[in-house]
């Protein structure tokens, strides 16, 4: 559940697609919207299914079905792409994470 001003709102998890750290707070994306969440990264991924999520980055996690490819960058880091087509940089310490995605 997210506060909006005066009113809380549920936000089912499977509308989400990736989630950012902001601070003490996180960052949900769904389509169409972003509802922030006053929640350390680390705790809710402790929360989330590791089946179905996965962190790509220490700022980031995204929903493993929304992954359509691993992207390999000129430089070699890696990206997810997510299937919105939002690109997502995968840190070098959450590679094999990604690739038993």
């Amino acid at each position: 559940m997210v506060i909006h001003g005066r009113r809380r709102v549920l936000v089912p998890v499977n509308t989400v697609t990736r989630i950012e750290a902001d601070d003490n707070y996180v960052i949900l994306h769904a389509p169409g919207a972003r509802h922030l969440l006053r929640q350390s990264l680390r705790a809710l991924e402790r929360e989330l299914d590791p089946a179905r999520w996965v962190r790509v980055h220490r700022s980031v996690m995204v929903r493993r079905d929304e992954i359509s490819e691993v992207v390999t960058r000129a430089d070699g880091d890696w990206e997810v792409r997510l299937v919105d087509g939002t690109l997502v940089r995968v840190g070098a310490t959450y590679r094999d994470r990604v690739r038993m995605s």
